[in-house]
Order: structure tokens, then sequence, then C-alpha cells
């Protein structure tokens, strides 16, 4: 995925982002590090006083073009779409879809890593 702002590369069997760099950085930073584990975008699913009932999230779909990219991963009771894209500013833009495969209720916590 790339435009003039960014070239965003992944890794397509976990549809994470390895790589953030500006195409006119001298130095080519990269934001993400997977040698350090720093991927972008993972989804995890950990309820601390369940965990030892806790299902992981598996990569069900990953599609990228040019302009975008979609990744689907599931546990068979959350199902989670990231879509990636840049707007026509050139702002790199992600959206997090959930969506609960069961009838159980569902309720999301925003925690900070």
């Amino acid at each position: 995925m790339k435009n003039k702002n960014f070239e965003i590369r992944f890794h397509p069997e976990r549809g994470t982002i390895v790589s953030i760099v500006n195409p006119n950085d001298a130095v080519e930073m990269n934001w993400c590090d997977p040698a350090e584990g720093l991927e972008w975008g993972t989804v995890i699913n950990e309820n601390r006083e369940t965990v030892k009932r806790s299902v992981g999230m598996k990569t069900e779909r990953f599609e990228e073009t040019d302009a975008s990219g979609v990744t689907v991963w599931s546990n068979g009771k959350l199902q989670v779409t990231v879509k990636r894209f840049f707007k026509a500013t050139g702002n790199f833009v992600e959206e997090y879809h959930v969506k609960n495969l069961r009838d159980d209720d569902l309720f999301l916590e925003k925690t900070s890593a």
C-alpha cells in the first residue's frame, strides 16, 4: 500500500502492518519494528479474568491493493474487520468493525498496551 506520504507493508499471514515509512525520509525510519514485536494493528482477545477460556484471534482473510488493505480476524465468537486506506488528502485511515458472532452479550473495553 503506498501513496505520496506513506509506503506501508503488511505481514500477509497476520494482516498486521510491519512497515510504515515516509518515502521522502532520507533515513527511511520505520514506525514499526517486527524484530522487536512492534507490528501495527494486532488484534488480541484477552479477558484478564478468564484468560484460560480465551480463544485467540486467527486471520481469516487479508487483501491488499496499492490504495487499501482489509484484514478479517475471528475466534468463532468475535469477528474484527480492519479496513485501511488513504483519504484524498493522503492521510492514512484505519476503521475497526467488531461483530458478535454469538447470541451472548458482548462488552468491549478500551485498554492501553
